[in-house]
């Protein structure tokens, strides 16, 4: 199916028909004749190759396709899956007008997230959808638009939040065992690492390769000369025509959490600022080496820090070796990867929760098996898509904030910023969109 007969189908269909595109239960889950819930991935590179196996190998799920840009990595893939038999492709639009797919997994890079995952929700199928979100406010809208439009299952690919360590973190916080939360440290991966690792590969143009569709991985993004450092998951994540860095791409892991303990899911800081670099070359020109402040309406301060820049400032001795530290008036907790957690008080380990409180999750869960078991019932995911909406507009927030060198007032209720100026570009206005692409 060509594109202009797909957006015929799914978008202008979808509006006249003014009801949600949503596969009747019967066709998959305890009462399928199959009991096998079809699924799709779209970007079978590091990201994708490395969770998607899992969610095949359930036993309740059947993979239908695969779908890369980059052939040679959906035919990898495959080879690994091929007990599924999955159908191969290079173009996600067939993923997307495929019948026997009932949910997808978006692991592509940054700038196609949000736009496949609404073309999805809009025609019925679930979402696995993976980090950083978006590039702008005004796309992460339109995502909950077509979300609550459809009443699709959403599943945001911050997976920590399926961790018992960062759960046990949260429901201690959320129920008050460290007292009123006043500071919350945050630290994540910054571009230094990847220059370093990508060194190896040539920044000059140079010829595509047979089986790449170098057009539809650049997307919406504009037109940029090929080379293969660009089309590296270096060069996707650190390119601002395609992502906003480290910033929503590694940051969206920590301030998920921040947002999570903070009990701000629903909302966000009132005033952001900060400071940082960008610019590095015409691939690498995300901001890299922040120190952002933020400020909530409650009065709990926000600190976020590149790695770098944490350990030129060393602000808190507390959070070296973690990745989030939640200060409050009775004690603190920091938390990291790999089972790591300390408190303020030893006796905080021991603290067994009462049956009132409250507890992050219903079940303690596996992330794609959440994803898988939400959308045979319904029930909302654990990282759902205002919560995932919300953290990563604090990476937006912040990269403008940056960008314009002033401090953001922000009004997380209405999503608009005193300054119209800062508006504009948080809104996406600025960025270009190649018109053949400009599908949402």
């Amino acid at each position: 199916m060509n594109r202009r007969n797909f957006l015929k189908k799914s978008i202008f269909g979808f509006c006249a028909a003014s009801a949600p595109m949503i596969l009747p239960s019967s066709l998959f889950g305890k009462n399928a004749p199959s009991n096998k819930l079809g699924i799709a991935l779209i970007g079978c590179g590091d990201r994708g190759s490395s969770f998607f196996p899992r969610m095949a190998g359930f036993g309740d799920t059947k993979v239908v396709a695969l779908c890369d840009p980059k052939l040679w990595r959906a035919k990898a893939l495959a080879e690994k899956l091929k007990d599924h038999n999955p159908i191969i492709t290079q173009n996600f639009l067939e993923i997307l007008d495929n019948p026997e797919i009932d949910a997808v997994a978006i692991a592509t890079a940054d700038r196609w997230h949000v736009p496949i995952s609404i073309l999805a929700a809009r025609n019925g199928k679930h979402v696995y959808c993976e980090k950083g979100l978006s590039v702008s406010i005004a796309e992460s809208q339109k995502l909950r638009q077509a979300v609550c439009d459809t009443g699709v299952v959403f599943q945001y690919g911050a997976q920590q939040r399926s961790d018992p360590t960062f759960r046990r973190a949260v429901e201690l916080v959320r129920n008050g065992y460290i007292g009123n939360v006043q500071d919350v440290y945050c630290v994540c991966a910054d571009l230094i690492g990847d220059l370093q690792e990508s060194s190896h590969m040539s920044r000059n143009d140079s010829e595509i390769p047979k089986d790449f569709d170098y057009d539809m991985w650049l997307g919406r993004a504009p037109l940029a000369p090929y080379s293969d450092l660009r089309t590296s998951r270096w060069g996707g994540y650190h390119n601002y025509g395609t992502a906003l860095g480290f910033l929503s791409g590694w940051g969206a892991h920590p301030l998920d959490i921040v947002q999570w303990g903070l009990n701000m899911d629903n909302s966000g800081p009132t005033h952001i600022e900060g400071t940082g670099l960008w610019g590095h070359d015409d691939i690498f020109d995300t901001v890299h080496s922040w120190d952002v402040q933020a400020k909530y309406a409650n009065g709990t301060k926000l600190h976020f820090y590149s790695g770098t820049k944490f350990n030129e400032l060393k602000p808190c001795k507390e959070l070296a070796g973690y990745q989030v530290l939640f200060k409050g008036d009775e004690g603190h907790i920091a938390v990291n990867r790999g089972d790591r957690i300390t408190y303020s008080n030893k006796s905080l380990a021991s603290v067994k929760l009462k049956p009132n409180a409250w507890r992050a999750y219903p079940t303690v869960v596996d992330h794609s098996r959440n994803y898988i078991d939400c959308c045979r019932t319904g029930m909302q995911a654990i990282n759902p898509v205002e919560a995932a909406i919300r953290s990563d507009s604090v990476s937006i927030l912040s990269d403008i904030a940056i960008r314009t060198g002033k401090p953001i007032i922000w009004d997380p209720k209405t999503e608009t910023a005193q300054d119209k100026t800062q508006q504009d570009l948080l809104m996406g206005k600025g960025r270009s969109v190649r018109e053949k692409w400009d599908l949402i």
